[in-house]
């Protein structure tokens, strides 16, 4: 295939070839290969991105086995790397040499970071039981809420809750110490933020509260100077039991090339302060003073300086017939009428059983009604009501591979999971199943939970019945993933609730006393918002205490639409822009140009706050080809006409920085940063292009789009996105 690089002068592919599947299965390999050859993880990835797009374009002329094809993609990551370690010591030595010393971090700011660190310090040692021992757990000894739940006796649920808690109540400690200004130390966190995001860190990398117990060792032995602090070339890396760590140190005496890795042991059991003080005050001179700074690198990061912020969620209900609004992080009602279907479709207060919600690509929201036995289409805003499209009983809905399924209990295709066209709306498969209730894309398969107590696995793409998923049984319906990744499954009888891991092993069965549960979803504060024909409740899972939010019957929880970051540009064929390439238009504003799955184009939105000081920028696409694996695009330029890229029209230039590589895997749309992620402007800066308030960045994403359209040449095997133009403050 030719997946290219959009800084190439000429755009157009050096060679064209097929992507085999196990160059792709060696890619987590080769992950931890550059990292082993590159000190930056950051930089690691770059060059991890730079032998993945090789192997797509140029891979073995021969098939390989796995031996073989490990060796051919060494020396591959090899090369990059040494290529991008030869760069960054150059430029190292271009910037040390033109450092003017108006540039170096005033004293101020050094003693006032150093004075937040303290206060950090106290703050952790100050909190309550269990909330502690579970912060100590987690970003101490880097244990997985899995890991913290066996050690502690009690499920992972309760665990993700103290985590939630203790980080909410040392947010607000240093809230009070700083007057209540958030923005104040939220701004000295902010270099240690940086660097605490990289990919594939998980949860403990990116909060970096190690620091914490370093500090405390620190205080009680000499420090170095302030320039050997600063020479410091961290490697934020926690490691597993028993795994020894690679920290890259340099002594303020050292050349660039003077850097050396030591080897250094990190205690599991710090149950007691006293281990991790002992082992951070060795007199070991390779762990001493060295060791200590090390450590201060990975400080304080984004658990503290970038809440999570959950979206907010819609749920249906019925008598009367209507879609509230509550907060994603509370589940406190923000709109307790955001659609009144009843009055908005015409049947008034007349029951219709309406459950379950999808928000389509286009930006609308489309309701099921299965009395009515038809989806029915609204704005966004929920203010408008569009039509309807007929269906048969219909229940849990869920968009996939740009069609829709719908679980139905009656009508044409009687008790089947039913895959619609969006466009016409033609039916294009039908699975009979047990009294479906909800569909749920999970992990690249379409789950759908039955009567029965069985949840079943569907191809999304081709409607074949890969067979059970789960058999927790019970009477099962709705599902949603948890941050963990694993999945609540909402047991109707007995009432309760289930907990599965992502290979379909019952992880817990939570009890539930107030009514029977028909919809799940996780709220923000670790709580777990049901809903029961009863009303809906806030559930603490620890406790097992449901509070009532609101009393009317409700049915399923989905998400809200999200307000969308950014101008979004580039219509291929209007407004100046050149016409798509291929003879292949979009089928609307806001979409790049059609592709092969006929999807119509494909689109980008950004949502969350595009503040410096708080990024929580998250860029979405849809609309795409299936499995096309895909690119974000950052550059510093709008090109307002475009350029032909592949079959589709790039309009963003300047300095071109491939922010993520993502896997739709099979869902037709991805979305960065997530997860373990960077956030953007931590990744944008990593790469060379730091970001100022004031400035604008332009984003985009290219995907692999293998069959050619008719009119472009045989090797343009990608398309893009429609563009943002995004303003950071």
């Amino acid at each position: 295939m030719r997946f290219p690089d959009p800084a190439e002068q000429d755009m157009q592919p050096q060679t064209s070839t097929r992507c085999p599947d196990h160059l792709l299965e060696q890619m987590g390999w080769v992950r931890e290969l550059a990292r082993s050859l590159v000190r930056d993880p950051n930089v690691a990835e770059d060059v991890s991105q730079q032998t993945f797009l090789h192997a797509l374009s140029s891979p073995p002329s021969e098939a390989l086995g796995v031996e073989r094809m490990r060796l051919w993609l060494a020396r591959v990551t090899r090369r990059f790397a040494w290529r991008t370690n030869r760069s960054q010591a150059r430029r190292a030595r271009r910037e040390r040499v033109a450092a003017r010393p108006e540039a170096q971090t005033s004293t101020l700011e050094i003693v006032s970071r150093g004075a937040l660190q303290e206060q950090l310090v106290s703050a952790v040692m100050g909190l309550p039981e269990p909330y502690r021992a579970t912060i100590l757990y987690r970003y101490l000894d880097s244990l997985t809420t899995a890991e913290i739940a066996e050690k502690c006796g009690v499920s992972q649920a309760a665990v993700r809750q103290r985590i939630v808690r203790g980080l909410e109540r040392l947010r607000a400690e240093l809230d009070s110490e700083h007057g209540g200004d958030r923005g104040a130390w939220l701004a000295l966190l902010t270099p240690f933020a940086g660097r605490a995001h990289r990919p594939g860190a998980g949860l403990a990398g990116a909060a970096g509260i190690v620091v914490c117990i370093a500090l405390l060792a620190i205080a009680t032995t000499q420090r170095r100077t302030q320039e050997a602090a600063s020479a410091i070339a961290p490697e934020p890396a926690l490691v597993g039991p028993g795994v020894t760590a690679s920290i890259e140190l340099v002594d303020a005496s050292d050349s660039l090339s003077g850097r050396r890795a030591l080897p250094v042991q990190v205690p599991r059991a710090s149950t007691a302060l006293a281990e991790a003080h002992d082992h951070l005050t060795t007199t070991d001179p390779h762990t001493d003073n060295n060791m200590k700074l090390a450590l201060r690198s990975l400080l304080l990061a984004s658990a503290l300086s970038s809440p999570a912020a959950a979206g907010d969620l819609l749920v249906t209900q019925i008598t009367p017939s209507r879609v509230i609004k509550v907060d994603g992080n509370t589940g406190a009602i923000l709109d307790s009428n955001y659609i009144d279907i009843g009055n908005l479709v015409g049947f008034g207060s007349g029951f219709h059983e309406t459950r379950d919600g999808v928000n389509t690509a286009n930006g609308e929201i489309w309701i099921s009604d299965s009395t009515a036995q038809a989806v029915y289409r609204f704005t966004s805003d929920g203010t408008t009501y569009l039509g309807s499209l007929p269906t048969g009983s219909c229940g849990g809905l869920e968009i996939a591979n740009n069609t829709l399924w719908d679980t139905e209990s009656g009508g044409a295709a009687g008790q089947a999971a039913v895959q619609y066209d969006m466009t016409s709306f033609n039916m294009l498969n039908s699975v009979g199943l047990t009294s479906p209730k909800d569909a749920y894309l999970y992990n690249g398969a379409l789950l759908v939970s039955q009567f029965n107590g069985t949840i079943m696995s569907i191809d999304p793409s081709s409607g074949a019945l890969n067979g059970t998923f789960a058999n927790p049984g019970a009477t099962l319906y709705q599902m949603r993933r948890l941050a963990s990744g694993n999945l609540l499954v909402a047991r109707w009888g007995p009432p309760g609730l289930f907990e599965i891991s992502p290979t379909g092993t019952l992880l817990a069965t939570l009890p539930f006393s107030v009514g029977q549960p028909e919809g799940v979803a996780e709220l923000g504060n670790g709580n777990y918002l049901v809903s029961t024909q009863q009303g809906l409740y806030s559930y603490d899972p620890v406790s097992h205490v449901a509070t009532l939010i609101d009393s009317h019957p409700a049915l399923f929880i989905f998400d809200a639409p999200v307000v969308t970051t950014g101008l979004a540009y580039c219509d291929p064929g209007s407004a100046g822009v050149m016409a798509c390439p291929c003879s292949n238009p979009p089928s609307g504003t806001g979409r790049g140009c059609n592709n092969s799955a006929a999807t119509g184009g494909a689109n980008i939105v950004g949502a969350g706050s595009a503040l410096l000081s708080a990024d929580s920028v998250v860029f979405t696409t849809s609309s795409q080809t299936a499995n096309g694996t895909t690119i974000l695009l950052q550059g510093t330029v709008n090109v307002p006409a475009g350029t032909g890229f592949g079959q589709g029209v790039r309009c963003v230039g300047g300095a071109l920085k491939r922010l993520y590589v993502k896997s739709p895997g099979g869902s037709g749309g991805i979305s960065a940063p997530v997860g373990a992620d960077p956030s953007v402007t931590a990744r944008s800066a990593a790469l060379g292009d730091p970001i100022s308030s004031g400035q604008h960045r332009f984003y985009m994403a290219y995907y692999r789009d293998p069959s050619v359209l008719g009119g472009c040449p045989a090797l343009s095997t990608y398309n893009a996105t429609n563009a943002l133009d995004l303003t950071w403050n």
